[in-house]
């Protein structure tokens, strides 16, 4: 179906067919048609038809190869013509709408209601599947593709619901469902938010496959209500801690600069803090910043940020589903304690060649998708590039005014379909961040990954994806400061193989099981002297070599209608491996330079260390009803990687380790119970979770230490316990002219480090804050549709303001004052609160250049809040030390951005 049928002519199509049993023969009879084939490719015949009359054909392919057409036709109807050109590749064909023919397997065909034992609705056809060369048995599959109608993207989460027996399923990362169920006659009603349900009578006689097409909802004022069965996975879903965003859900917040981020719209979640305006990173049920497992079609990010935390390293213009794991983490997922947050980009539009972009006063961006083979190979390119100068020019920070930014970005994909049971893809992400300084200090950073895909069906009942990626995250630091001068390198290098397999061969079960592989190459630091005037001595380490492996089993079961589990087990694996060189220390004595005994050489691939553990996760949901549901689950994960940092904000200086000797894997065991709410046909949503956390091994130093080109670095890292413990509370509306949630976290993240002696304890062994430990977080995001294509956006955000360590006494030592600090942490920086607003105008698209345009107008700090990012001290004239306050963004920013479409 054209985007250009409206709803009411849906609406009266449908009312057609179901007075008239002939509704499918008379419609396409209506239609005359006259060409002349001759040894013409039926691929070609269809392309013909689509040029010269209304009509628009669905079909793989690969069902089209090898067949030719010879035929002639004058005046002939529609429905006679399709008979004639269809039969020697021995299709049929489905037309739910006049402009629409679905072409279908042999297998798959139509019937009408003529027989008293098919049940159909008011005359709908009914799809049989019956493949004469499938096996019969008493347990039949029906498993497919869902997809987006105009794109054929295929959809991640969407719902396929077979009513009469209270089965559902939904559909994998990859956009593949499959259903068990007995032979016999169903209903199959398949669904996606923001898409029209589409409803199928299915006559079961065989396994089989079934594609679906979903289209866009359309969108008027009056669709925004609510009507027949709304989506209600926030009740039915049995993972604790889970949300999932799409790109439509995130282009409603306010955007900083004119961009929608995918970052910054999963800090406006129960549960997800920042650090502080505009920070790098973001925390996830009181867990650091290196805690989370960051994806982009199976590549690690590192470092999830352009200018600091300004914006994300997501382009959003080709991001098709965003999912964040923040409590029940499937087994599948290894290598942090946190979360998992799991972005899958577009694989181009399968149907024409379309793109997107923006103009903005920062950046600028452009993404072109479509076809390299219709229906076979797709492919999508993007880029993005910023000019962010002046924009410093208007912050309080001076150093930040005399600096100057830039970034850009840039994704490639290729998808080929091989045949029905293969897909094979390519991508690549590239991206260089460069930041220079008042005081001639740069920065730059830069990601890159490689990754190749292979997708295949083995049956009906048994899907794989196999994953070989390669990555590496690169930071230089350069100075440029005469005999100071220098240039400091540091970063990560990876591979990474991985298998996940699902099976769906039983009515209660999915299983899901697979392994992952992991290399990495650690440079933890070298340092040049720049220029022939530079005193600055050449230092470099010894690479870290570590392979951190995982295998897995998960299972959803389905007890019964009330009552679903999710079990899973996953064992992991580390080494470590040389050549190293490994310290020995003195018994009984702090760990230190001056404590060193004895050096332990290991040969290049000599294991040095390893570890391994198992990592059990267990989901348990009891149905109270059909709009309520109860949830408990637990996780255990195990991280084999860490940032070291003694710094509140992640920075490109941070180094990353691989667990070692002394350095032993993170632990963390995380148990949630929840409550989850529904009311008025789902319109409203709400839910209430409370976690519990407990973590060991948790990398924390030494007061003074330096951690930067420390060859002695273990020396000034202490191992500490944490626990933290939160209460989640969310609120959502998802109908009428105003949607959006309301969000109130209640949390605490502390950290205890007691060791053997007083320079290896913090805080006389007591609890402490972790430095992102925020209890107060209220979020307020709201979307309001004051006209047709007119929306007015608003998020307000406010919380407790974080810890810090500051002086609270002082003495004189000779003529100097020095001073006293307190415990560390015991402090906090004043309470955080901001508000932004934007403006959505899109323009009608004109017919002739089909050109779809939206102006977003947003002010960022709306009230002029100098929040604080950080407290210094320095001593006044008194020699006293005085607190001042760093802000940031100390303004309101307005921008305005013009998005296209094309």
């Amino acid at each position: 179906m054209r985007r250009k049928l409206v709803f009411f002519t849906v609406f009266i199509e449908f009312l057609i067919c179901f007075i008239s049993l002939n509704c499918f023969s008379q419609n396409l009879s209506v239609l005359k048609i006259s060409a002349n084939f001759q040894n013409t490719p039926l691929a070609s015949v269809l392309e013909n038809l689509e040029q010269n009359y209304p009509l628009k054909f669905y079909y793989q392919s690969s069902w089209l190869e090898g067949v030719f057409i010879n035929e002639f036709f004058s005046q002939s109807p529609l429905n006679q013509v399709l008979e004639k050109i269809l039969k020697p590749a021995e299709l049929s064909y489905i037309s739910p709408y006049p402009s629409m023919i679905i072409l279908v397997k042999s297998q798959i065909s139509i019937q009408k209601d003529t027989s008293e034992t098919l049940n159909t609705h008011k005359g709908k056809a009914v799809i049989v599947i019956d493949d004469p060369s499938a096996e019969k048995s008493d347990r039949l599959t029906v498993s497919g593709y869902v997809k987006d109608g105009q794109s054929g993207e295929s959809l991640v989460g969407a719902t396929v619901f077979i009513p009469e027996l209270n089965q559902a399923g939904t559909t994998n990362a990859f956009g593949f469902y499959s259903l068990s169920v007995a032979p016999g006659q169903y209903t199959l009603r398949v669904n996606y938010v923001a898409y029209q349900e589409e409803s199928y009578t299915i006559l079961l006689k065989s396994s089989g496959t079934l594609d679906v097409e979903l289209f866009d909802a359309v969108k008027t004022l009056e669709e925004v209500t609510v009507t027949g069965e709304a989506e209600d996975q926030n009740v039915s879903g049995v993972l604790m801690g889970i949300n999932r965003l799409t790109i439509n859900t995130i282009e409603k917040i306010p955007p900083f600069a004119g961009e929608v981020d995918v970052i910054k719209s999963l800090v406006l979640l129960p549960g997800v803090k920042t650090i502080g305006e505009n920070s790098s990173g973001f925390f996830v049920r009181g867990g650091s910043a290196d805690q989370n497992l960051i994806l982009q079609d199976e590549g690690l990010i590192f470092n999830p940020n352009h200018l600091f935390g300004f914006f994300s390293t997501y382009n959003p213009d080709i991001v098709k589903d965003v999912t964040l794991y923040k409590g029940s983490i499937p087994a599948q997922y290894g290598g942090r304690l946190s979360s998992v947050l799991d972005v899958k980009l577009k694989e181009g539009n399968s149907k024409k060649i379309v793109g997107q972009g923006g103009i903005g006063l920062i950046t600028s961006r452009l993404s072109l998708e479509g076809p390299l083979i219709k229906e076979k190979s797709t492919f999508v390119i993007a880029g993005r590039i910023s000019y962010n100068d002046w924009i410093l020019k208007l912050l309080n920070n001076i150093e930040l005014r005399r600096s100057s930014a830039f970034f850009y970005d840039a994704n490639f994909k290729l998808v080929h379909r091989l045949n029905e049971n293969n897909k094979i893809s390519l991508s690549a992400y590239t991206s260089q961040d460069n930041f220079k300084l008042a005081s001639d200090t740069s920065y730059s950073w830069k990601n890159l990954n490689v990754a190749i895909q292979w997708n295949r069906i083995f049956s009906k009942k048994l899907f794989s994806n196999f994953t070989y990626v390669f990555g590496l995250y690169d930071s230089d630091i350069s100075s440029f400061q005469g005999a100071g001068s220098f240039k400091l390198n540091s970063g990560i290098n990876y591979h990474k193989i991985e298998a996940d397999f699902g099976y769906f061969g039983w009515e209660k079960h999915q299983l899901d099981f697979g392994f992952s592989s992991i290399y990495y190459q650690l440079r933890p630091g070298e340092r040049n002297p720049t220029g022939s005037d530079s005193g600055v001595q050449e230092v470099k380490f010894q690479n870290q070599l570590g392979l951190e492996s995982g295998l897995y089993i998960g299972d959803e079961i389905k007890l019964n209608d009330r009552i679903t589990m999710m079990i899973g087990l996953r064992y992991s694996l580390f080494h470590q491996f040389g050549a190293d060189s490994v310290f020995v220390y003195q018994d009984g004595a702090p760990k230190s330079r001056f404590t060193i005994q004895d050096t332990l050489f290991y040969n290049s691939g000599q294991v040095v260390q390893y570890y391994g553990g198992l990592e059990p996760r267990f989901s348990f949901q009891y149905r109270i009803n059909s709009s309520s549901s109860f949830r408990i689950g637990y996780n255990r994960t195990l991280q084999y990687l860490h940032q070291i940092s003694n710094t509140a904000v992640a920075t490109p200086v941070d180094i990353w380790q691989i667990s070692n000797r002394y350095l032993k894997p993170q632990q963390s065991d995380q148990y949630a119970i929840g409550f989850f709410k529904n009311f008025k046909d789902n319109g409203y949503e709400a839910s209430a979770e409370l976690y519990y956390k407990t973590a060991k091994n948790i990398p924390d130093y030494k007061e003074g230490s330096e951690l930067l080109l420390n060859p002695v670095l273990e020396a000034d890292l202490l191992a500490g316990i944490g626990k933290a413990y939160g209460l989640e509370l969310q609120l959502k509306k998802n109908f009428g002219r105003w949607r959006g949630w309301v969000s109130y976290t209640y949390s605490r993240s502390l950290r205890k480090v007691a060791g053997d002696f007083s320079e290896e304890t913090i805080n006389r062994g007591k609890f402490y804050p972790a430095y992102f430990d925020k209890p107060h977080d209220l979020t307020i995001v709201s979307n309001y549709n004051i006209i047709k294509r007119v929306s007015f956006n608003m998020n307000f955000t406010y919380s407790t303001g974080r810890p810090v360590t500051a002086p609270s006494s002082q003495y004189v030592l000779g003529n100097v004052v020095v001073p006293n600090y307190s415990e560390r942490n015991q402090y906090r920086i004043p309470d955080y609160h901001r508000l932004d607003i934007s403006l959505r105008i899109e323009k009608t698209p004109r017919k002739a250049t089909k050109i779809k345009s939206s102006l977003i107008i947003a002010v960022y700090n709306l009230y002029n809040r100098e929040n604080a990012f950080s407290v210094f001290f320095r001593p006044n004239k008194y020699n006293i030390p005085q607190a001042y306050q760093l802000s940031i963004v100390g303004r309101a920013i307005f921008t305005i951005s013009y998005n296209f479409e094309f």
